[in-house]
């Protein structure tokens, strides 16, 4: 509670009255003192304060881990500091999971990911790659926080804020091609159906430099990507066949497109959305034998368990606001889908969409 009282200190031109609060904390009292106008005094002990406060800040923040020498307990621990819970207050947790989700809360994966994720980034670029950096990247994933709020949590400027993140951001999709491909080794010789094939949109601020419904999605009634392509101009199955849209002869098609990736008599599942390419696209129709219904259910369950673990991340579920231009916005959204895929791959070897 506190009490104010009124004290003239001069009748001086310029000078006003001065407040005094007084505040019982903790069975201490303690004074705020503050006024208006050019008598105002800096109170005398300001600098003491602010000393104090830089002090009050917990050692192990200001301890800049070796990326190298990280280990999962290691992470688990400055990766909680970070986000302001110190040692103390993990020292009180005796469940270790209940830490383990408050770190994946922050960040999205699991402490063991990140290690194996640092450790292939210092594998390839040295230890130019900072954990703390890596740490801010991801929360800025999982959170989506405003720089004004990241430059507060992080203890750096904004400008570099915005461009660390993206520059870590290009170090994780750097290891895109080589984690998510296409490896017929990983498949048997005599299974057809190789995997499942969907198409997610995501919502973003509106492209003013280029206004078009070329950018309308119909699922959120808002502006939005389909992956890199305009939702209302490409639609799933010509996306699937690297067409521009379906009239498009299969002499255009784009030989870089999944359709030509899958080998001859292999196949994917998929909804209604790609009926009509039967060669390479098995869909659910009425009169199949149960058997084969619930096997496409299932993958088809898979393949939204996978864009749920996407989605996770706020930056990809959240209206996306980065971008100067139509491409830049491009560009920049196209860059956190494929850093959040190869974070989100690192995290399947140790949570797998299913246990089965």
């Amino acid at each position: 509670m506190y009490a104010f009282r009124r004290s003239s200190r001069s009748n001086l031109p310029g000078r006003g009255h001065t407040q005094e609060a007084s505040r019982s904390v903790g069975g201490r009292r303690t004074q705020q003192v503050g006024g208006g106008g050019r008598g105002h005094s800096r109170p005398a002990n300001l600098n003491r304060v602010r000393s104090s406060r830089a002090s009050a800040l917990p050692a192990d923040v200001l301890t800049e881990p070796k990326s190298s020498e990280m280990t999962e307990d290691s992470v688990l621990f400055y990766g909680l500091v970070y986000v302001g819970f110190c040692q103390k207050r993990q020292d009180n947790v005796k469940n270790r999971q209940l830490l383990i989700d408050r770190f994946k809360a922050h960040f999205g994966p699991e402490p063991v990911t990140v290690t194996d994720l640092l450790l292939e980034l210092v594998e390839k670029f040295g230890e130019s790659i900072s954990f703390r950096h890596l740490m801010m990247t991801l929360h800025w994933l999982k959170c989506y926080p405003v720089e004004h709020c990241m430059s507060g949590l992080w203890k750096y400027g904004e400008e570099f804020c915005r461009k660390k993140v993206r520059e870590i951001a290009e170090n994780i999709r750097s290891l895109f091609d080589d984690k998510i491909r296409l490896d017929e080794s990983m498949f048997d010789p005599d299974e057809v159906h190789w995997l499942t094939v969907d198409t997610v949109t995501y919502i973003t601020q509106e492209f003013r430099g280029t206004p078009s419904e070329k950018w309308f999605d119909h699922k959120s009634k808002s502006s939005g990507l389909k992956g890199p392509f305009p939702p209302g101009k490409y639609h799933d199955k010509p996306i699937f066949c690297g067409a521009e849209n379906a009239d498009t002869p299969k002499e255009q098609w784009d030989r870089k497109a999944l359709y030509f990736q899958l080998p001859e008599g292999k196949k994917a599942i998929a909804d209604s959305a790609y009926e009509g390419i039967p060669d390479k696209i098995t869909v659910k129709r009425n009169g199949q034998d149960k058997e084969v219904t619930a096997f496409i259910d299932r993958a088809q369950n898979r393949q939204e368990s996978y864009h749920s673990r996407l989605d996770s991340y706020a930056i990809l579920r959240h209206r996306f606001r980065h971008g100067t231009s139509t491409e830049n916005k491009m560009d920049l959204h196209n860059l956190c889908v494929e850093t959040v895929m190869v974070v989100v791959h690192f995290d399947l070897t140790h949570r797998p969409l299913w246990e089965t």
